[in-house]
């Protein structure tokens, strides 16, 4: 739609040519209205600079003279010739207003009104739920010229107080239902909210065609007209109080010309029609309310529909599925998005498809990819359109897609106002107005805005300090521009956050704080909720008052009375969810000594704890949020963790009991652990690092931490290996303690496994390839795009490890691994994707992963019925007293000469075991494991019945932290045993027992698991805490010096994590940032210890972390005490 002209300018085409645009939302019921006097809503001409600027045309001549005189005039002026049956309706209270019932109340003096407001400021105060009363009373106001100001009651009562002062009101008109609600709280302080000022209670019509509608107002108290409002030159139609573009809260006179204008512009983006109806979610008191929700469906003669409870996701959610209520657009907040979609996948797809919605209005906030993809997976993309926005209660709409023109990745093109974009260190600062840089397109910089559509001015505020010289708003907002004009929106560049929605000035929240004589210095920050978009917290500085008070009443006292201050002066919203108490020095500052905001998260390791709101949600919808928790906190079932217990179990087995028959070793030599082991590895690696890749600076003291917890346990599995070897080794004629030596040290590297020592540790090198490897794959693996891609890559990824294993590539190297890892990392990605969805899902994958289940039953009960088809071993005894005995036992094998008979090498007998069926063949070259990914993915979403076995709590939190240690030393355990039973003459069991289990009895077998077991535990217990930190800072020296040389892993300085040392958050940060580098999670004070990632290494190895990295982790932790605590915070609190 743009082409360049000739003056080197792009203007944008009334022709049909619309570049990229997307279909055009389909017509759905009634023609387009006319727009009365003023024409149909249109999106204005633009014209795009070669740099960061589009410039809106302006109205002029006749044109503009019929829109201030419309604007001016009789708002029904405002109502097109053409309009749907009924404005408004609110089915649960019987409410129905037609539009020329409408017309008939909004001509002058049709209705009652307080005579002493009219043509004055007047607060509406109500409920949030009152929105079918809230659109009358604004309209009212409207009729009678009385700039109107929407205030929530649930608003602190001095709060209320405050905004009547500043907005200059003369009098109030307040429903019952808040003037109840203000009057049960007239204990607060500030219990004279009034003011002074009249309130009139407002009186309903109950029955009839203005059901609803107000009837009469009531002096409830205070003396009408005791206060005088303030005459409104440039005709204000409404104030509403915002945190301003540069922080500090203020007061926003909204003309009727400019609202007359932005209403039309959100029409006209959105091609409503009179067939179109609204779903009212969003207050009166926010500007998006009266914007969309009241002026946008007025201008274009459309309709809207107002449930009794606007604020339940529940409600909402049968009025939108409804094709009878006829919903088809409405407008929300991101966290209202949120709430409905978890509702919205619960619908079956048949009442999906049978909806009306076409589309849906995003605003107040950023709205996410993830969500607008989700509303995409529910609707379709043909006839449906999700419009992310961008837009300020200073001027609402600023930029917006239409139904001709996508957002391009972005909130869509400027149809308000003219927007440019231009340097930050310039354009924002107004010492700096004489060098402005507008920038290329693309750069991002600072977003400001001009045009008759923004506000003039604020309420009692020099326009200087908000415009500049040459007549733009500093939005206080970044963002980048294409050359199509769209615009890409970047975050808020100042003092001000957005949480669900709602603006909250970080600086008035400094000041509610330090309004306690406990606290000397505060600066509030905002954390990244996923949400709320973002939480605020805050950071403050003792008082003298307050040090002593901490030595009365702790910290946490002392953070409450601070806290309950603040209570008393802030909105809801803007309470901060966490204060951390810390030294001034210990705030990051500029050089300049100004608080840096925006690095106090990251200085300090806050992450969000706001998660309430979320999981209320998830309950409403009926989701189970232990099984399917919200975005921040999804993790796998813990049936995954029990199935790597059963994997370890596995491969004791394997290696340990006797043969009885080919039967029984067709069964138990069934291959699928060491392919379960590397997709669990790949998938829950995965899943730890969800919240956010490793980063470059990380990926050292991530690898450290992991191959540390690994390799110290490995080497202590090695040097009891080497001591059983000895004996044996000294026996044999030639000894060489050279080689020996050799073996050992070479063995001893993780990387290089020598039968002498211990052959089973070869797995030990590939997993240490998969730590290594996970930081760059992960970076990459996660943007791959979701759905079909995902699945195919993951597909590929596993023919070639299949390839490399078929075709002969040595098994125990890594090569034939790696494959299965990357598609077991995609399969983890796309099941974050996926683990919202449904309940019909859910429950398809539990079928699956139980079929899967079954499957694998079959498979072994297969292989042991062709096992059992050659018969079994002339033996009559079940245990070998000594090797000789073993190896002359005769053996009856198949008449068609598969197999040696009198066979004298127990690896050639064990080798045609696990040939000796098709199934195993077909386990052992690996072609199971696509299934067996699968089979992963839907044990994840916990639901179905093996997802109840594997997630024993026994199986989970006791036995599968010793499923490492576990597999490290069975065999030696064993070999021990065997010496012990049966003395030195088994020696060969070193080399075979790889391929051969040791042929014990199935009691003694037990004995051994049991042996093994308890001397795992006392390894956990005790040996790995211990043996971690050194081993830490071994490999941390020797990746210092490979590092030198290399740019992948930068070296960092800081070992230690710095914490407060007295400071309960400072606490709760370090083992945060101890947890992330030992799995790549990120956690917050109420994380649960079962759920953050620690896959086998339990919380032994988070003990050897803490205690290497975490000041006072060494004196305060001990196992006993660290296996009580649940969350993280528990954790913090026994360092403090």
């Amino acid at each position: 739609y743009c082409n360049m002209s000739s003056s080197g300018k792009s203007k944008r085409k009334k022709s049909k040519d619309s570049g990229k645009s997307t279909a055009a939302a389909p017509r759905l019921r009634g023609d387009r209205s006319d727009g009365g006097p003023l024409g149909p809503p249109r999106v204005p001409e633009f014209t795009v600079e070669q740099l960061s600027c589009v410039v809106i045309a302006e109205a002029t001549g006749k044109e503009a003279k019929m829109e201030e005189q419309v604007a001016s005039g009789s708002v029904c002026h405002w109502i097109p010739a053409d309009t749907a049956e009924v404005f408004l309706t609110e089915p649960e209270a019987g409410i129905a207003w037609s539009y020329p019932w409408l017309r008939r109340q909004l001509q002058r003096g049709a209705s009652p009104f307080p005579d002493t407001l009219r043509k004055s400021r007047v607060a509406l105060i109500l409920e949030a739920q009152e929105h079918s009363l809230s659109m009358a009373l604004s309209l009212l106001c409207l009729r009678e010229d009385a700039p109107f100001v929407p205030v929530s009651a649930a608003l602190p009562l001095s709060s209320i107080g405050d905004t009547l002062e500043r907005c200059k009101v003369a009098g109030c008109l307040i429903s019952k239902a808040a003037l109840a609600s203000i009057v049960a709280r007239k204990g607060e302080e500030g219990a004279e909210w009034n003011r002074g000022r009249g309130v009139w209670t407002v009186e309903v019509h109950d029955g009839g065609e203005g059901q609803g509608w107000p009837a009469s107002f009531t002096v409830a108290y205070g003396s009408a007209g005791s206060v005088t409002s303030v005459a409104d030159s440039d005709d204000v139609a409404f104030l509403l109080s915002t945190s301003g573009t540069t922080g500090a809260a203020k007061i926003v006179p909204t003309a009727r010309l400019a609202y007359l204008r932005n209403v039309r512009a959100i029409a006209a983006s959105l091609s409503l029609q009179t067939g179109d109806r609204a779903l009212s979610l969003m207050p009166l008191s926010h500007i998006g309310g009266l914007s969309c929700s009241l002026g946008a469906v007025l201008v274009s003669g459309s309709s809207i529909l107002v449930p009794s409870t606007p604020s339940s996701p529940a409600e909402c959610i049968t009025h939108i599925v409804n094709p009878k209520d006829g919903v088809t657009w409405y407008y929300a907040a991101p966290t209202i998005h949120a709430a409905l979609q978890v509702h919205l996948a619960a619908q079956p797809p048949s009442a999906l498809s049978a909806s009306t919605l076409r589309l849906v209005r995003s605003g107040a906030a950023h709205l996410d990819s993830r969500t607008i993809e989700e509303y995409y997976r529910l609707f379709g993309r043909e006839q449906f359109r999700v419009f992310p926005t961008y837009s300020m209660t200073e001027c609402m709409p600023v930029c917006s897609p239409t139904v001709d023109i996508d957002e391009g990745g972005g909130v869509g093109i400027p149809i308000g106002p003219s927007v440019r974009v231009v340097a930050e260190d310039a354009g924002d600062d107004e010492q700096s107005d004489q060098e402005v840089t507008i920038l290329p397109h693309g750069s991002v910089g600072a977003i400001q805005i001009r045009g008759p559509s923004v506000m003039a001015g604020y309420e009692g505020v020099d326009r200087t300090s908000d415009w500049t010289h040459d007549g733009w708003l500093r939005t206080g907002d970044r963002g980048s521009m294409d050359p199509r004009g769209r615009i890409t929106h970047a975050g808020r560049a100042k003092d001000v956050i957005k949480r669900g929605g709602e603006q909250v000035a970080l600086p008035a929240v400094d000041e509610a704080l330090l309004s306690s004589p406990l606290c000397r210095t505060a600066v509030a920050f905002g954390v990244a909720n996923d949400f709320w978009g973002e939480e605020v917290a805050a950071v403050i500085v003792l008082s003298d008052d307050g040090v002593k008070e901490e030595a009365t009443v702790g910290r946490k006292g002392v953070v409450e009375s601070v806290l309950k201050a603040a209570q008393a002066k802030l909105p809801a919203h803007a309470v901060p969810a966490q204060v951390l108490v810390k030294e001034e020095g210990d705030i990051p500052k500029t050089a300049s000594g100004k608080y840096q905001r925006r690095r106090c998260a990251e200085v300090f390791g806050v992450v969000a704890v706001d998660t309430n709101a979320a999981r209320a949600v998830r309950l409403a919808a009926g989701v189970d949020v232990d099984e399917t928790p919200a975005e921040a906190d999804r993790v796998p079932c813990a049936a995954l963790h029990g199935l790597r217990f059963v994997l370890a179990l596995w491969v004791v087995q394997r290696h340990v009991g006797l043969l009885h028959s080919f039967a029984w070793s067709a069964i138990r030599d069934f291959s699928f652990n060491m392919s379960g082991f590397t997709i669990l590895a790949g998938f829950q690696m995965a899943i730890a690092a969800r919240h956010r890749p490793i980063q470059v600076e990380e990926r050292r003291t991530y690898m450290l931490s992991r191959l540390a917890s690994l390799h110290a346990l490995f080497l202590l599995a090695t040097i009891i290996s080497a001591a059983l070897a000895v004996p044996w080794m000294v026996s044999i004629d030639g000894f060489d303690p050279g080689f020996f030596t050799i073996a050992l040290i070479l063995h001893s590297t993780g990387f290089l496994m020598l039968l002498p020592i211990n052959g089973v540790h070869w797995y030990q090198g590939v997993m240490y390839v998969f730590i290594l490897i996970f930081p760059a794959v992960d970076s990459w693996a996660r943007n791959v795009q979701q759905g079909n891609r995902r699945w195919a890559l993951a597909l590929v990824f596993m023919v070639v490890a299949l390839g490399f294993n078929f075709f002969g590539i040595f098994y125990t190297t890594p090569l034939p691994w790696l494959g299965t890892f990357i598609a077991a990392m995609m399969a983890a990605y796309e099941w974050l994707a996926d683990v919202k969805s449904g309940p019909e899902s859910r429950r398809l994958w539990a079928v699956v992963a139980d079929c899967l289940s079954l499957f694998w039953l079959a498979m072994l009960v297969v292989s042991a019925l062709e096992g059992a088809c050659n018969d079994v071993l002339e033996a009559e005894s079940t245990c070998f007293d000594s090797f000789d005995e073993f190896a002359n036992t005769t053996l009856i094998f198949p008449e068609d000469g598969m197999f040696r008979e009198n066979a004298t090498t127990p690896v050639f007998v064990q080798a045609s075991g696990r040939w000796m069926t098709s199934v195993n063949v077909v386990a052992s070259l690996r072609l199971f494991d696509p299934l067996i990914v699968l089979w992963v993915y839907a044990l994840a979403f916990g639901h179905g019945l093996t997802c109840k076995l594997l997630s024993n709590d026994m199986l989970v939190r006791h036995l599968s932290p010793l499923a490492y240690p576990l597999y490290l030393l069975h065999t030696p355990v064993a070999w021990a045993y065997w010496y012990a039973t049966r003395g030195m003459q088994a020696y060969d069991w070193f080399w075979a027992v790889p391929g051969f289990p040791f042929p014990v009895a199935g009691w003694e077998l037990l004995i051994i698991i049991v042996a093994a077991l308890a001397l795992a535990y006392v390894v956990n217990q005790w040996a790995t805490p211990i043996l971690i930190p050194p081993m830490y800072r071994g490999l941390d020296f020797l990746f210092r010096t490979i590092c030198c040389c290399c740019t992948c892993c930068p070296v960092s300085e800081d070992r230690m994590i710095t914490l407060d040392s007295e400071g309960d958050d400072g606490s709760v940060g370090a083992v945060s940032i101890a947890i992330r580098r030992l799995t790549g999670t990120t956690v917050t004070r109420t994380s649960d210890l079962t759920a953050i990632g620690l896959d086998s290494f339990g919380v032994a190895a988070l003990l050897g972390i803490l205690r290497t990295s975490v000041p006072g982790a060494r004196e305060q932790l001990t196992m006993q005490r660290l296996r009580q605590c649940e969350t993280v915070g528990d954790i913090a609190d026994l360092i403090d």
